[in-house]
């Protein structure tokens, strides 16, 4: 190329970009060409830079000779740029490549032609521009991306603006995606601990609401049960000194009284004091043995009858006071039944498998045939003639715990009371709320008790408990004969029970107290 020798094409091309200062699109390709006019001589020394701003064509369009050239062919020596058309144009002049370019000069051509921004973009563009060209000279390492988008490349090593935008577009989209979709996610779980939030309390409140209505419908039923005892205030009582009591331990004496005597009271053919024991989860059931001679505490001069003799003659309070006196434990509670409520109970639970031997068969006969006569039963009812495994009703197993006379005296009979109550206990574990509603109906109003409702209704609450505790039975007075008793006679009261006090005493703290 012939260029004078004062002018480099950095120069003139800076001449022409301060002439085109309103160019507004990106530059794709950079021609330069000899400048000529109509009627005038080619000037070697004058050159005009003609900037091609399409985006999409893989050529570009000459003006001067109306047809599409490549890049390839954009070069030539001044004197021949414009090449007649019966000749093809003839490749003088290397073109530039992008390091003949200094820095100064691509920064100047980029800011003037690199984009349609506005004053204030391209002033707030240039100062980003110069911020990252400080920052890459600060590091010691100069980078030419700029020069790449200026330099007159082949399409074959470019991507056009289009393509470009378009695979920005796309990276952008997925890049947009990923965050709604994460924005999403998290907008899911902050929904989903935000409905949480809102549903925990109200569950609470739910269950709260529950509870309260299950306790009040507790609490109403064990008062409604509480009201069905036959209450009787308690009568007057003795101070008995030296007797044992633990806080741990509720004693209740289950009485079981024959009146066909015409007595208020009756004589107390059934005693068992009933002891639960919260601190070792234990009920023990002590049989009293009615024949033992005891001193009846309380009258004008020392007295001393059968046990039976107290209830008959002073009715619970007087009886209490006397195993008290006699025996050391505490027992401020009774409940009361009569022949005809205690075989209700049973009727009530449904009657109870019992074995029988040949002789307690027999034996059975002579209560049974008092009994029908109470009830009113024709003569025969419910006998039991052999022996075997029965389901008893309330008739025949009441029978059942009379009976002592050829099948081991009153001792077998405590030992057979304390079964049958065994026995009813087991049923009512096995029952559902509607039979335990059933059965506190039909039993309650046959019970006579001292225990205000607010103590039976305490008893009630801890009845689930209780029911699930070991049972452990025993005889009052204890062992065989000679161990702490032994037979006897008195002119009052005929054949009787002497008992060693001391050593039974010693018994029952050791079982009831654990002392």
């Amino acid at each position: 190329m012939a260029y004078n020798d004062d002018r480099s094409l950095e120069d003139l091309i800076a001449d022409s970009i301060n002439r085109k200062k309103s160019a507004v699109s990106k530059v794709k390709v950079v021609k330069i060409k000899g400048n000529t006019s109509s009627g005038q001589k080619k000037s070697p020394d004058k050159f005009d830079v003609h900037i091609d701003y399409s985006k999409s064509e893989p050529e570009f369009y000459s003006e001067d000779s109306q047809q599409y050239v490549s890049e390839d062919e954009l070069w030539y020596d001044s004197e021949e740029m414009m090449p007649d058309s019966s000749e093809p144009p003839v490749k003088t002049a290397k073109r530039p490549q992008p390091d003949d370019f200094d820095e100064e000069f691509i920064r100047t051509l980029r800011e003037n032609f690199g984009s349609n921004l506005t004053a204030a973009e391209k002033t707030k563009s240039r100062k980003s521009s110069q911020g990252r060209e400080k920052g890459e000279r600060s590091g010691g390492k100069s980078k030419r991306t700029a020069s790449a988008q200026v330099r007159p490349v082949s399409h074959s090593e470019s991507v056009s603006p289009a393509a470009h935008k378009k695979g920005k577009t796309t990276e952008n989209k997925v890049k947009q995606k990923k965050k709604d979709s994460h924005h999403m996610d998290n907008e899911y779980e902050d929904t989903e601990v935000r409905k949480k939030k809102k549903i925990l309390p109200k569950v609470i409140i739910a269950l709260i609401l529950l509870l309260i209505l299950a306790v009040v419908i507790v609490f109403m039923l064990m008062d409604k049960y509480a009201g069905l005892f036959n209450y009787v205030p308690t009568k007057d009582r003795l101070d008995i000194q030296n007797v044992i009591s633990d806080k741990e331990v509720t004693n209740v004496l289950l009485i079981g009284s024959d009146v066909r005597s015409g007595n208020s009271y009756g004589l107390s053919d059934s005693m068992i004091l009933v002891s639960m024991d919260n601190a070792n989860n234990e009920i023990i059931m002590t049989s009293f043995m009615r024949d033992m001679y005891v001193q009846i505490p309380g009258q004008d001069q020392e007295t001393w009858h059968k046990l039976n003799w107290a209830h008959s003659h002073g009715g619970p309070e007087l009886l209490m006071d006397t195993l008290e006196y006699n025996f050391g434990v505490e027992i401020d509670y009774y409940a009361t039944v009569d022949f005809a409520a205690f075989a209700s109970i049973i009727d009530a639970v449904g009657g109870l498998d019992i074995t029988v031997t040949d002789a307690e068969a027999k034996a059975m006969q002579p209560p049974m045939a008092e009994q029908n006569d109470i009830f009113g039963n024709e003569y025969g009812t419910d006998y039991i003639y052999e022996s075997g495994n029965y389901h008893m009703n309330g008739n025949q197993a009441l029978a059942f715990s009379r009976i002592r006379k050829g099948v081991g005296d009153d001792f077998s009979r405590t030992d057979r009371q304390r079964q049958v109550i065994g026995l009813i206990s087991e049923k009512a574990r096995s029952m559902n709320v509607k039979e335990l509603d059933d059965l506190a109906e039909k039993i309650l109003p046959n019970i006579t008790t001292n225990m205000e409702k607010k103590k039976i209704m305490k008893l009630m609450a801890s009845l689930p408990s209780v029911l699930k505790y070991d049972q452990v039975s025993q005889r009052i007075p204890y062992g065989e004969k000679g161990d702490s008793w032994d037979y006897g006679s008195s002119s009052s009261d005929g054949s009787i029970i002497v008992v060693d006090f001391d050593l039974n005493k010693k018994i029952l703290a050791e079982t009831i107290y654990k002392k």
